[in-house]
């Protein structure tokens, strides 16, 4: 392989995983903000993964997501928390319900939707809430998103406290989820500080629900952009930190759960900043090599001329 053309293989691959990154929607929950946005750490869904009763996932076909889980430990923050389910629906379009936790207040329900995820900035619409439930720190939920008299309706139930919010998606929105891999849940926080999470014990997503039937297996979890995994949009963005560690635990559960700073892992996947530092040096790199290679070509010829005029 020649220097230009290693270059310029380095060059496209470059732009690939660029555009890869960039083409991705990202979308966070309700209207908080941060400087630094929001992280998330949760579980993708891809197109045929199993099915309890050996049936796999066409999500197409699926009108009804639904998540069992308890809220987190933590009853004070300073950067609003969310457990949320996210769908994309045929047309691009994103619905979002969460069970929140906002700086000087309590878990509450929120819903909203993005009917243009690409747009900048995104608009978000927030669903009517007829009745608002407070929830405690620990109460077991069951989250669900289902399509019904040509509507997508949403039902947060506090098992726990044995209360519930029912409401729709005031939007025309298509019956039909995209084909693809869902971002269907996932623990998203706009703080970043360590100490509120230090005593959340562990959050566990008991089973989800498609259709009334349990996934088994194929999903995967999903911190920051690699490039193995492409779900249809992000939740969150920013690169989440090293004391949060989620894991599958056997029998269709996961677990999100503090890791001390002290005891933290190298997370498994590769920021995406860092992704872009390598390339970057890779890139350089290959330029010097290729100024090398043109000048070492360039005295030949140069001494190839001397030779013929003596």
């Amino acid at each position: 392989m020649t220097g230009y053309r290693f270059f310029r293989l380095t060059f496209i691959l470059a732009i690939v995983v660029a555009a890869a990154m960039f083409q991705l929607p990202v979308v966070h929950g309700a209207s908080s903000y941060s400087s630094e946005g929001s992280w998330a750490v949760g579980v993708v869904v891809p197109e045929n993964s199993e099915l309890a009763e050996g049936g796999k996932v066409n999500w197409n076909s699926v009108r009804n997501v639904t998540a069992l889980f308890n809220l987190p430990n933590i009853s004070v923050t300073d950067g609003t928390i969310y457990a949320i389910m996210s769908l994309m629906a045929e047309n691009g379009s994103i619905v979002q319900v969460a069970a929140g936790l906002c700086p000087n207040s309590s878990w509450l329900v929120y819903a909203m939707y993005i009917l243009n995820p690409n747009s900048y900035p995104q608009v978000y619409r927030q669903a009517t809430m007829p009745r608002e439930i407070s929830m405690l720190p620990g109460d077991l939920l069951s989250m669900s998103i289902y399509f019904s008299g040509g509507k997508w309706w949403f039902t947060v139930k506090d098992i726990t406290r044995n209360a519930s919010a029912i409401s729709y998606f005031n939007a025309c929105l298509p019956g039909e989820l995209k084909k693809g891999d869902q971002y269907v849940f996932a623990l998203e926080s706009y703080s970043f500080n360590s100490s509120v999470f230090k005593s959340m014990s562990n959050m566990t997503l008991y089973g989800l629900f498609l259709n009334g039937r349990e996934v088994e297996s194929g999903w995967y979890l999903y911190t920051t952009w690699n490039n193995e995994n492409f779900p249809l949009f992000i939740v969150g963005g920013a690169t989440p930190p090293s004391f949060i560690s989620a894991s599958f635990t056997g029998s269709g559960t996961v677990t999100w759960s503090f890791v001390s700073p002290w005891s933290a892992r190298v997370p498994s996947s590769i920021p995406f900043s860092l992704v872009v530092d390598v390339l970057v040096a890779a890139v350089v790199v290959n330029i010097c090599v290729l100024a090398v290679l043109l000048l070492k070509r360039n005295k030949r010829n140069l001494g190839k001329g001397y030779n013929l005029q003596m």
